[in-house]
């Protein structure tokens, strides 16, 4: 999904790891699973906002991104490399 680049709707712990990098990397948006309020808002804002236009249905990008293939992948070299680190 982040490799994508399309807002993330995230219907589950508002607290959670997964709701947390959601939120850090403003890659969309996490509501719980009774908010179906909040859940409508958000797609209609979404469609809304980026109507048919599926060329500006992204995200803000972050470069390098942290999820990045190559990034993962310096990542688990260095600890590899590096484990005291």
């Amino acid at each position: 999904y982040i490799g994508a680049k399309r807002p993330i709707l995230l219907i589950g712990a508002t607290d959670g790891d997964a709701a947390r990098t959601v939120n850090d990397y403003a890659l969309g948006h996490t509501f719980e699973h009774n908010d179906t309020e909040g859940i409508s808002i958000y797609i209609e804002t979404i469609l809304n906002r980026f109507g048919t236009h599926p060329d500006h249905f992204s995200v803000k990008g972050i470069e390098p991104h942290p999820f990045s293939r190559k990034v993962l992948t310096e990542r688990l070299v260095n600890t590899v490399l590096n484990p005291g680190d």
